[in-house]
């Protein structure tokens, strides 16, 4: 996985894994992070320069049109990302991010090896981390946060709390859409749910899925927790918490 330190020399990773690897930073996981912030040098990293330097356009969204794919240096990204392989002398993996959930359908097919695992969770507890994420960061829930999709424009015109219903519906609603388009063989689709309750389950089906691609691994489970606590339930005030919750149903029904 691309650790804290390499994300800090995204625009030659490359060598950043060498360099981690010259002065001794190990990969290491406390499973603990703030958003998606990990705190250690040899921690995960999303990554998420590196992903916006090839699929940054100059869009309002993370959702690419056919166009704009068209545009991306796919033969420039593949050559990167070998080059990183190269360096780590392993298979990489990435944690997804603003932009795999959208164009994970044209990632299947300019990484033809590449094994897509989706997981996807109550829309509702989507919008309840949304519209908390939005409170400790901006102080209040008018202020955008996180994956802009397809809708974002029309979405902005919605008053915050049912812009944030629509905002986790319409995230779930495109990559659902990408994910139609992505091999089968090559998707693992799980809910939030089984990834807590049985996380050696979810690595070893990645793993089987490897090896039948002819990609064989061989995962230590020794250091991955037998299970993680779900965080899904509800934290907002009951009144909040209802308004949301009929406001993502009614997004939902209008699908």
């Amino acid at each position: 996985a691309t650790t804290n330190f390499v994300a800090r020399f995204w625009k030659a990773p490359a060598l950043a894994i060498r360099m981690a690897q010259l002065v001794g930073i190990e990969d290491s996981q406390t499973y603990r992070s703030v958003r998606g912030t990990t705190s250690g040098l040899g921690e995960p990293h999303e990554f998420g320069y590196f992903w916006s330097s090839w699929f940054d356009l100059g869009q309002n969204t993370h959702a690419l049109s056919g166009e704009a794919l068209q545009r991306v240096d796919a033969d420039g990204l593949r050559r990167a990302l070998a080059a990183m392989e190269q360096a780590a002398l392993r298979p990489l993996m990435f944690k997804s991010n603003t932009w795999f959930t959208f164009q994970a359908g044209w990632l299947a097919k300019q990484l033809p090896t590449a094994i897509f695992v989706a997981c996807k969770r109550d829309a509702f507890f989507i919008a309840q981390s949304l519209y908390e994420q939005r409170l400790a960061l901006h102080g209040g829930a008018a202020e955008w946060w996180s994956v802009r999709p397809a809708a974002y424009d029309a979405l902005l015109k919605l008053p915050p709390l049912e812009q944030i219903a629509g905002q986790a519906v319409a995230i779930q609603r495109d990559m659902e859409k990408a994910l139609a388009t992505t091999p089968k063989d090559r998707l693992i689709q799980l809910d939030y749910e089984r990834a807590c309750n049985d996380p050696h389950g979810v690595v070893n089906e990645v793993a089987g899925a490897c090896k039948a691609l002819g990609e064989p691994i061989s995962p230590s489970l020794s250091d991955v927790p037998a299970r993680f606590d779900s965080t899904d339930r509800a934290r907002l005030a009951p009144g909040l918490a209802e308004e949301l919750r009929n406001l993502v149903a009614a997004k939902l029904a209008a699908q």
